[in-house]
Formats: C-alpha cells, sequence, structure tokens
C-alpha cells in the first residue's frame, strides 16, 4: 500500500492488486472482490495514471501488466479485422503490431522505462475502457446506444438547422439553379466530419475529401478552359444574330466565374491538409452564416457555372441554327432543319441517358414507371421538410 499525499486530495496506491482510490476502503485487499467491472476498471485507470508519471516507485513491473496488455493489443487488432474502418478502438492495426513487438523485446527487462511504457499503454487502454462503459452494458446494448449516437441531433442550437419554410426553398435553388449537385458535395462534407472514435481514421478521410475536391476541381477547371476558348471563337463568326452573341457572353462569363473559383479553390484546398485546417473548416461549414447547405452550395458552383456554361453555349449554336432557316436559299432552309432535327435528338439523347445515370447508383423497385418517375422528380424537387432535416 502507497499513499499519495497532495493539497486538496490523497490517492491511495494497492500495488498488489494495480488499483488506486481516493479512499482507503475502496483499496483494501478485502474489498477487491466486491467491486464491480466499471468501478474496478476506474480504479485500475488512477493507478497506471500514477504509475506513469512515478514509474520509480516501484522496484519491479507488476506480474499482470504484460498480459493485459498482450490481451488488449489483442482485442485491438480482431477489432480492427472485424470492423475495419467503423472500428473505435484506440489504436490501429499497425499501431498494435509495433506495439506487440515492443512489449514482446520489453519482456525480459526489468527497467523504469519498462514500467513507464506499460504504465502508458494501460492507462490508454483503460481510459478506452471507461470511455466505452465497461462493465455497465452487454454487447447488445452496446451496440444499440453506438447507434443511437449516430443520430443526427435535430437541437434548435444548430444554426443549420433553420426554419421549415427554408428547406422547400433550399431544395428548389440547389435542384434547379445547382442541377442538384450540391446534395452530392453534402455527402462528401458529412462523411469527412464523421468521427468514429480514432483520430487518424478521420484525418485519411480529411485528406481523401481534400484530394478529391482538387481532382474534381482541376476537371472543371480543364473543361471550362476549352469551352471558353471555343465560345469565343464563335463569337469571332461574322454575321451572328444578337441572341447568340447573347447566349454566348452568357457562357464567357459563366466560364470565366467556373474558371476564377477552380483556381482559388484548388489554391485553397491542396494546402489544407492539417489536422488543425480540419478543425477550423469543420467548425466554420457547420456554423457559417449560410450552414452546411450554404457550403455545399457554394463547393458546387464551379460545376454549377460550367454547366450553365454549357447550356449557354448550346443555346447560341441553337440560336444561329434557326437564324436560317427562313432563308431565300432552299439548301440553306433545309441543311438547317437537318442540323436543327439532329440537334433535338442529341439533347433527348443526352438527357434520356444523363437521368438514366443519375438513377443507376440507387437502388429502384421493379416498377419503376412513368409515375413512379413522376412522384420521384416531384419528391426530389420539393422533398418534404423532414426528410430534408434529417441530412444534418
Amino acid at each position: 500500500m502507497e499513499v499519495q499525499l497532495h493539497e486538496s486530495f490523497s490517492l491511495v496506491v494497492n500495488h498488489r492488486h494495480c488499483i488506486a482510490s481516493y479512499r482507503v476502503g475502496d483499496v483494501k485487499n478485502a474489498s477487491v472482490n466486491e467491486c464491480n467491472f466499471h468501478q474496478l476498471n476506474r480504479q485500475r485507470r488512477l493507478y497506471w495514471n500514477f504509475l506513469w508519471r512515478f514509474p520509480s516507485h516501484i522496484e519491479r513491473c507488476p506480474e499482470r501488466a504484460v498480459k493485459d496488455a498482450s490481451d488488449a493489443l489483442t482485442w485491438f487488432y480482431t477489432d480492427n479485422l472485424i470492423s475495419g474502418r467503423a472500428s473505435t478502438v484506440p489504436f490501429s492495426k499497425e499501431e498494435c503490431d509495433e506495439l506487440r513487438s515492443l512489449l514482446q523485446e520489453l519482456i525480459p527487462q526489468q527497467s523504469v522505462a519498462k514500467v513507464h511504457f506499460l504504465a502508458w499503454l494501460l492507462r490508454e487502454v483503460c481510459s478506452f475502457r471507461n470511455a466505452e462503459d465497461y462493465g455497465l452494458h452487454t454487447e447488445k446494448d452496446l451496440r444499440r446506444i453506438k447507434q443511437e449516437r449516430k443520430q443526427p441531433d435535430l437541437s434548435t442550437s444548430d444554426p443549420t438547422v433553420m426554419l421549415p419554410t427554408i428547406f422547400p426553398m433550399f431544395s428548389c435553388l440547389i435542384t434547379i439553379l445547382f442541377f442538384g449537385i450540391p446534395r452530392s458535395y453534402l455527402i462528401h462534407i458529412k462523411r469527412s466530419f464523421e468521427y468514429r472514435g480514432r483520430l487518424n481514421n478521420m484525418q485519411q478521410t480529411w485528406e481523401a475529401y481534400i484530394t478529391r475536391l482538387t481532382r474534381e476541381y482541376s476537371h472543371f477547371l480543364l473543361i471550362s478552359t476549352v469551352l471558353l476558348s471555343a465560345t469565343v471563337s464563335f463569337l469571332a463568326v461574322p454575321n451572328v444574330s444578337r441572341g447568340s452573341q447573347m447566349a454566348s457572353i452568357i457562357s464567357v462569363f459563366s466560364s470565366l466565374g467556373s474558371i476564377v473559383l477552380g483556381v482559388f479553390s484548388i489554391w485553397r484546398h491542396q494546402g489544407s491538409t492539417k489536422r488543425t485546417d480540419s478543425y477550423a473548416y469543420m467548425r466554420n461549414a457547420r456554423h457559417g452564416w449560410l450552414g452546411i447547405y450554404g457550403h455545399a452550395m457554394l463547393l458546387s458552383l464551379p460545376a454549377a457555372l460550367l454547366v450553365w456554361s454549357i447550356i449557354a453555349f448550346m443555346v447560341s449554336i441553337m440560336v444561329y441554327t434557326v437564324s436560317d432557316v427562313a432563308s431565300d436559299s432552299p439548301l440553306v432552309r433545309a441543311s438547317s432543319w437537318i442540323s436543327l432535327a439532329l440537334f433535338l435528338i442529341i439533347i433527348v439523347a443526352v438527357g434520356f441517358a444523363v437521368h438514366s445515370l443519375s438513377l443507376m447508383w440507387t437502388y429502384q423497385p421493379t416498377d419503376f414507371g412513368l409515375r413512379a418517375r413522376l412522384h420521384w422528380f416531384f419528391r426530389r424537387v420539393i422533398p418534404l421538410s423532414r426528410s430534408t432535416a434529417s441530412l444534418v
């Protein structure tokens, strides 16, 4: 038994059973068998924390330290194999291998370094078990509690949870003006913000999020540059109607906006891969003036402007083609009608392909007919406020 005195409290340590407490009665030899698992884990955590700070207070490392550390590392390794990225244990598979190899090297030794290392490792194990309410719940109840913790918090204190009347407005903007692109970015943002119990996984998710953004913006930048060059070349064509010129100018402005936002986003995101950058990003995205929906819309602006630029360029080409329909030359009229017919056929084919491919990644029932498709369209345009709130 050992008693460590402080100004405001005293810590009683039992080296025989590897427990510590602020009360003498809790660490007596007769009281060890009467403790429940949760209380015993807390006492062990206090003991290993004491030994981590004062490793020279004992002559030999406790006999159970190596066995407890080896069992804990085996369980952590097994949980990583079973759960994968969803594992919440404090060490990854690679870290478990390194710790076990170091543990094997320290077994024959008797040194202060060995005590310090084992005390640190077992303190982390006990802290993790305490966070998981070790000894208070069955495995089934613990899974249910974890699922409840993953449910989104819809409290009014969250600035991203807005009034129900605002959700249809955001949904209309996202679907009509942004072509539904922000929904994809909203999913990526939420996945990058998920914390699964290990900061290492969160860092990997954040780096993957930044890599995806910079790659997508690079592709948008390339397409916008090519489209801008084609639009400027089209403006140089003589005898272009005023309507075609206006559509081309709109296409130019949209391409320039996509290029400027794409370049700035690539420059700003590609160097922000540190953990501190991710914390600031997450905080500002959730608590900003526009909230997480507005942030997803801002991220999708380069892609949305690129789509509008393509549409405006198509309109300018169509207006230029239609202007020759009323020509006096039969050959010019025939070629104009043929070009217009081919243009409409291509538009219908592209629209059908885009619609089919957009549904390809989600499960659809077998009888997904016209009525179901209309129901799907109106559900995407003006979704219910409750279903939209569940995305936050």
